[in-house]
């Protein structure tokens, strides 16, 4: 789900101000700015100890103003990244409060904070809470930002998200739709934000069970992601890989390789995957291609799982694995001989696997 935070606020300087108070306006903004920075970083201790000055000389301007709520809005989102849900909690309420009377409730930035809030509920799973401030977010957004801007596709992309965790998909499909319809009208193509949300509707089809639906889904961000140079994030790998287990369980062996082909694409270009799910990967496109018949890709994949099985060391059961479906294979076209090379080095591997056990058990 898109989380909203408020990431920097307008100034708003009061001409009358005195050199003092002026002076508190920009500590405030120099800390909070470099407050931003250092949660960017994850750098936790920093950000705090900024935020803390910043709020401090904030105060100062006034217990209730934009720039304390700014604050306390950024000091949610510290604290949620610290799994520190009680205390996000009451700074966002708290931001709330503020807005509430400093914008007569109608305000862009009390949008921020109700969905922060809400963002907040919904990871706990709180969804029941969650859904009224996402609707408010959303009717603040429409009112004052029009119905086609960014922001207010990202709040019926939330609202959308909380309906779908809660079952409710004859809410939420519209909201992913006309979410969907704003971000290609207002947004560049491979804009992030339209990105997240093409993986959202297709977790929201795939969680029905609807994968021929999900399908156009995943190849408009496959193209995206591709177009941008981008390297596949873990989940959405993991979606792939349901979606195309999907399609091998239907028997649509051509559709589930061709997935395949993407997830060992994006997987090889991103630093986040490692040797066990590269060759895990290349089983899976080799039996793809084995199933569909297709005996040349099939090999090449089979071959390449194993290699590469060896180098990265993996479990000798899986090597295992991998070589008696590669000598099936073998036998399926007539090459009986090298079939019996390919069962003599499973029967060593499977030598070895239990020499291996023996010895951690002794």
């Amino acid at each position: 789900m898109t989380s909203l935070y408020v990431r920097a606020l307008s100034l708003i300087l009061v001409f009358s101000m005195t050199p003092a108070l002026g002076q508190q306006a920009a500590s405030w903004a120099e800390n909070y700015q470099s407050g931003l920075k250092s949660l960017y970083r994850h750098d936790y201790m920093q950000t705090e100890i900024f935020l803390t000055r910043a709020l401090e000389s904030a105060e100062v301007l006034g217990k209730e103003n934009s720039k304390v709520a700014t604050t306390l809005n950024t000091f949610g989102e510290l604290y949620e990244q610290k799994f520190n849900f009680d205390m996000a909690e009451k700074s966002f309420k708290r931001a709330i409060d503020i807005l509430e009377h400093t914008e007569t409730g109608t305000g862009p930035a009390l949008a921020l904070s109700l969905a922060n809030l809400a963002h907040l509920y919904s990871n706990q799973g709180k969804y029941v809470m969650a859904e009224p401030l996402y609707k408010r977010s959303l009717a603040i957004r429409q009112q004052r930002l029009g119905q086609m801007h960014p922001h207010v596709a990202l709040s019926l992309e939330n609202l959308a998200s909380v309906y779908s965790l809660q079952g409710k998909f004859d809410l939420a499909e519209p909201l992913f739709v006309q979410a969907l319809s704003i971000d290609q009208k207002v947004l560049p193509a491979a804009h992030p934000n339209t990105t997240s949300l093409l993986k959202n509707i297709i977790w929201f089809y795939c969680r029905q069970g609807k994968h021929q639906l999900a399908e156009p889904y995943v190849y408009k961000v496959l193209a995206l992601t591709h177009k941008a140079g981008s390297p596949g994030d873990p989940s959405f790998v993991a979606l792939l890989n349901q979606l195309a287990g999907s399609y091998f369980g239907q028997g649509k062996y051509s559709q589930a390789a061709a997935i395949g082909v993407w997830v060992l694409e994006m997987i090889r270009s991103s630093g986040t995957f490692g040797p066990s799910e590269v060759t895990a990967t290349l089983f899976n496109l080799a039996t793809a291609y084995d199933a569909g018949k297709e005996y040349k890709r099939a090999e090449r994949f089979y071959t390449e799982a194993i290699k590469a099985g060896r180098t990265a060391n993996l479990p000798k059961e899986r090597t295992c694995a991998y070589l008696k479906a590669y000598s099936k294979l073998l036998r399926k076209t007539d090459r009986a001989d090298e079939a019996l090379r390919v069962e003599a080095l499973q029967a060593n591997a499977k030598v070895i696997s239990t020499e291996s056990t023996v010895h951690a058990q002794q």
